[in-house]
């Protein structure tokens, strides 16, 4: 038995599209939300899972390939009706990212405490989160292995063919109490290392070749570490550990 709505035959699977609702964030985000009306007794095969694609699903036209089902929301109706509610995020067109959108935020105290302002890029990307916070990487050569270690993210020039604003911390400067400047720096972003290697051999070999061999730390590209500490423990069954403490400076060559 099907139900009928606006002369449209509703049967058994089937779902009718009521409305469609659609919004943009600022970052180019695009939020989708379809209204369908449906069988009650069809809510368990016709609710689609998290991540289905707008193509896959949706009964409108066009459809998208790259917005995907957020939630989605089940309102009983009468005469054995519900309404299925399906929210969709992503973008509605087929390639590309949309422009980062920045905004800065003045921040108090401005050359005194800090920077003169915060900058705050909101955009879309297609990398992992671990992509998006990784920096670059650099290379410390220690008992002939090549130990590859991230650094910083820093800002980049451009996001999605957007320029992005000037380092705001890239120059601090210090007044007095009448407004006079006082002093002026430069600010330099700084990577912490913490690291811990266990080798065999001669404690005293061991140790004096770690310490040669990081004070010539390859630091390949235009950044450059400096150990702060070199810890070395040997154990009774002839291992050494060496805890290596080190700063890098990706700014400086």
């Amino acid at each position: 038995m099907g139900a009928v709505i606006r002369s449209t035959t509703l049967n058994a699977g089937g779902k009718i599209l009521r409305k469609s609702q659609r919004s943009t964030e600022v970052d180019g985000l695009v939020t989708l939300v379809e209204a369908y009306i449906i069988r009650t007794s069809d809510i368990a095969d016709l609710e689609p899972d998290r991540n289905t694609p707008h193509s896959s699903f949706s009964s409108a036209t066009p459809t998208y390939s790259r917005m995907l089902v957020e939630t989605t929301r089940v309102d009983p109706l009468d005469g054995d009706l519900s309404e299925l509610v399906v929210t969709y995020v992503g973008l509605d067109y087929a390639s590309g990212l949309p422009p980062a959108f920045i905004t800065t935020v003045g921040q108090p105290g401005a050359g005194v405490f800090g920077a003169d302002a915060a900058i705050v890029v909101r955009y879309l990307t297609a990398d992992s989160l671990f992509n998006t916070l990784k920096g670059s990487q650099v290379t410390i050569a220690a008992q002939g292995t090549q130990l590859a270690l991230p650094t910083k993210k820093l800002l980049p020039t451009t996001i999605n063919g957007t320029a992005m604003p000037p380092n705001p911390r890239q120059r601090e400067y210090r007044r007095n109490q009448t407004g006079d400047v006082v002093g002026l720096s430069y600010y330099n972003a700084t990577t912490a290392y913490a690291l811990s290697v266990a080798v065999t051999g001669n404690y005293g070999n061991v140790a004096g070749t770690v310490l040669s061999t990081l004070a010539n730390a390859l630091t390949p590209g235009s950044s450059k570490i400096v150990i702060d500490s070199v810890t070395v423990n040997k154990t009774n069954d002839a291992f050494v550990t060496v805890d290596i403490a080190a700063t890098g400076y990706p700014n400086l060559a």
